[in-house]
């Protein structure tokens, strides 16, 4: 079967999967690289800044398909932290159409949650093929709000104490 498949069937299998996934399947997820211009590096080309904030680019709007796992609640002596991991799925083609490439450390804002790509995957194949290759999966996890710097946590203004 893999020896009939060939580069007009490869785009045709594209087309029809980006337009079934765009309007039916899909969802869209903001993704935020990391802004390696604007954050400083120490000696060790490690990012550092002195505020402790992370800087990361405009984010860019993609269509993909996702799979949830149940959300983990873990009860520390402190605070109950709540975590999730997510698997989302990019068509190949896509991303290089809008001109990106997954990382780990990426942060993809998906249901109001923002989540850091722990684990990229390139090597789903049509056909076992390596020509054709068709699908990015990143595994990733619930991250803190805070620890990204996006927006304000814990605030306000305590007038009259």
């Amino acid at each position: 079967m893999s020896h009939f498949f060939k580069d007009k069937a490869n785009r045709f299998y594209n087309k029809v999967a980006h337009e079934y996934i765009a309007k039916k399947l899909g969802f869209i997820v903001l993704i935020y690289k990391h802004s390696l211009e604007n954050t400083p590096l120490n000696v060790y080309d490690e990012e550092v800044s002195k505020d402790g904030a992370i800087y990361f680019e405009k984010p860019i709007a993609a269509n993909c398909l996702i799979q949830n796992e149940d959300q983990e609640f873990v009860d520390t002596d402190v605070v109950l932290n709540v975590g999730q991991r997510v698997t989302f799925g990019f068509q190949r083609e896509y991303l290089k159409d809008i001109n990106l490439v997954m990382e780990v450390g990426d942060i993809i804002e998906w249901n109001d949650t923002f989540y850091e790509v722990d684990t990229v995957v390139e090597n789903r194949l049509i056909h076992s093929l390596p020509p054709y290759n068709f699908a990015t999966v990143c595994v990733s996890h619930m991250t803190e709000r805070s620890k990204l710097g996006f927006e304000e946590v814990r605030s306000g203004i305590n007038e009259g104490l």
